[in-house]
């Protein structure tokens, strides 16, 4: 929101909001709103919001227990409810409600209502900042219909809507089934289903509904070859996989003198680089981890991984090198997270102050390396890693740039899901997504107060495909009961190598003294010797 700080001659620390500035949003339907003034620009005393709100439009009855509301009309007309009392208030009408009392207005007429809210706390902006839809951010359109109805044409016909009145007149329940339709259980799926409708065909005359059946029926051949064409796509794309994992050779990184795996291997001088991947908070763990299984570096390389860490609220969590959601939550994408471990307990820490540290500046939460709103000669976007400092090792510059991205939240689904889902719905409300996805990051700029949310975030629109990916396996993971981890689980050499994963917390109590107590020891003997 743009400010002007009148002469401070005259009256020092005075601002002017101009009209048109402040940040508009969609609000509502239909509606829209404009901040005004908050906590930043009053000196936190209190907050102006400026809401249209079209005929039949308005708030539904709420009740504030920290701050009262005023109503200042600038046109049309609303009817307001406070407590028991209605009023019906006009262009330049003034109404006042007190915290506690609920209360609701509508606007009435055939015109929109310009109003002017004033709260006695500031920082209630927020709720609109967070609630609204930027007015220059086209909304993310709706899935393409069409491509809706190819894609179920090829593989679940009987959903589409010209044959639900056939399967209802012969009283035939195919969505039930419908769960259980996978590339494996694709042919005796279509089987079933094929028997079933034979069955129906034969049991009907030669009316419309008859047709129908019988032109679903022929589809389901076509779903059986675009399901087996599915299948062989998918087993070819595993098999490259599964080939990459076997050929993989870490014995090739790993550092005989550090005992650890290099970060790369210099082709032209033929050697490995000297800088080594040392931190158990990374995701570079994921390398020691499977070189073990593999047994092609030892088991003694876990164990040299640095398990640095800090004590918060009681509980330690490791550090990592830059203090991003990435380096504790990407491995567990495949790595099983035991409960009250060592990586348990430092992941759900790091999510809890990733949360605290974004609610400082009052925006959404999730830092992680990214690309950032700087670009180059070429208009490619910058990429580097953001963090939170207080659990980084390294302090570099990027640290006082805020910069959110959201796949880091989306990561969080797999140990905080319920804060994970708000913090994308406010992302999605301030407009960070489209119909590709949320885009990479938010850019808040440097980080030059606690009212970032201030500031209107430069959108870094573009989607890196790891990142997406990352998106994809987390929310998998938590719609499905974790399957990549439990396919990961299932090889055997990852069985035999688990219990490196379920290392017990670090203490954050010292030992009790083992040293003999001597003014004991002393009473002791005396009493023996009286005896």
């Amino acid at each position: 929101m743009a400010t002007v700080e009148l002469d401070k001659g005259l009256s020092s620390g005075a601002a002017v909001v101009r009209s048109g500035e402040g940040q508009t949003l969609r609000w509502g339907r239909g509606g829209k709103v404009r901040i005004v003034a908050g906590a930043g620009s009053t000196d936190n005393s209190f907050s102006v919001v400026e809401v249209t709100d079209p005929p039949g439009g308005g708030a539904p009855r709420h009740v504030h227990h920290g701050e009262a509301e005023a109503f200042y009309i600038l046109d049309g007309t609303i009817e307001l409810t406070c407590g028991n009392q209605t009023v019906t208030g006009h262009a330049g009408d003034f109404v006042y409600t007190p915290k506690d009392v609920p209360h609701q207005y509508v606007v009435r007429g055939d015109k929109p209502a310009r109003v002017l809210l004033l709260f006695s706390r500031p920082g209630f902006e927020m709720f609109f900042a967070e609630g609204g839809t930027p007015i220059d951010q086209p909304p993310a359109g709706p899935p393409d219909p069409e491509a809706l109805r190819r894609l179920v044409d090829d593989y679940a016909p009987w959903l589409l809507p010209e044959f639900a009145e056939a399967l209802k007149m012969r009283k035939l329940e195919l969505n039930a089934e419908l769960a259980t339709l996978t590339p494996e259980t694709a042919p005796m799926f279509y089987e079933r289903l094929e028997k079933r409708l034979d069955e129906a065909i034969r049991a009907g005359g030669q009316d419309e509904s008859t047709a129908l059946l019988s032109r679903l029926r022929a589809r389901l051949a076509v779903c059986r070859t675009n399901a087996e064409a599915l299948r062989s796509q998918l087993l070819k794309i595993a098999d490259t996989a599964d080939r990459l994992a076997q050929e993989m050779d870490f014995g090739l990184l790993f550092d005989p003198r550090r005992r650890l795996l290099s970060v790369g291997y210099e082709v032209r001088a033929e050697r490995i680089e000297p800088s080594c991947y040392d931190l158990m908070a990374s995701e570079a763990r994921i390398a020691s981890f499977i070189g073990i299984a593999k047994s092609e570096i030892p088991q003694e390389s876990w164990f040299r991984l640095g398990r640095t860490h800090t004590i918060w609220e009681g509980k330690t969590i490791l550090a990592s090198w830059t203090g991003t959601m990435f380096e504790y939550l990407m491995p567990a994408l495949w790595m099983r997270l035991y409960s009250n471990t060592l990586l348990d307990r430092s992941a759900r820490a790091a999510v809890q102050m990733q949360r605290m540290y974004a609610a400082r500046f009052r925006v959404p939460w999730g830092i992680s390396e990214s690309g950032w709103s700087e670009q180059s000669a070429e208009g490619h976007y910058q990429y580097r890693a953001f963090g939170v400092p207080t659990i980084a090792l390294k302090n570099p510059t990027e640290a006082a740039r805020l910069v959110i991205s959201p796949y880091s939240s989306w990561l969080a689904l797999m140990v905080d899901p319920e804060s994970a889902l708000d913090n994308a719905a406010k992302m999605a409300r301030l407009g960070w997504d489209s119909r590709y996805g949320f885009y990479e990051a938010a850019d808040y700029g440097p980080k030059k107060s606690r009212w970032a949310f201030w500031q209107k975030p430069v959108l870094v629109r573009m989607w890196m495909a790891h990142h997406q990916g990352m998106t994809l396996l987390a929310l998998a993971n938590w719609m499905g009961d974790e399957p990549f981890v439990r396919w990961f689980h299932e090889e055997r050499r990852v069985q035999a190598t688990e219990l490196l994963l379920q290392e017990k917390p670090l203490r954050t109590k010292p030992l009790p003294s083992v040293r003999p107590d001597l003014a004991r020891l002393a009473h002791v003997h005396r009493w023996k010797a009286a005896i």
